[in-house]
């Protein structure tokens, strides 16, 4: 996932050496949401807490108009770059084609952070399974 957009960490090469993967990123020096959050400890000032989540939305909207969709969005995957929200970790992100259904689409990603639909669709299944 390279992309040119404020909100989305950026992607700068990758490469394989021997059996080691690595990615060349943009350097976010503030870490990450979670740490930002927790460093203030849980409590933000209104601009502040509407600034952030702009640009985690502003982010989101560009992979969903590129029809990608990243799985598991979450403050740990969002990174904190001069101020703004960054979102990272494509890890279980995919593309997603024209003629996908959301039925089609596996399940995956942290459950504390799933939509209440994903989940109990995943619950109904189980439960049908058992």
């Amino acid at each position: 996932m390279n992309s040119k957009h404020q909100n989305i960490v950026k992607l700068y090469d990758y490469f394989l050496d021997g059996n080691e993967f690595y990615l060349i990123m943009e350097n976010c020096k503030e870490k990450t949401l979670e740490h930002y959050l927790q460093m203030h400890k849980g409590v933000l000032p209104e601009p502040r807490a509407l600034d952030i989540m702009k640009n985690i939305m502003d982010g989101y909207k560009f992979l969903y108009d590129n029809k990608i969709i990243h799985r598991d969005l979450k403050p740990s995957n969002i990174l904190m770059s001069n101020g703004v929200a960054k979102i990272s970790d494509f890890g279980l992100a995919r593309k997603v084609a024209d003629t996908e259904t959301p039925s089609e689409l596996s399940i995956c990603g942290t459950p504390l952070y799933m939509a209440p639909e994903i989940l109990m669709k995943n619950f109904y299944c189980c439960k049908f399974l058992c």
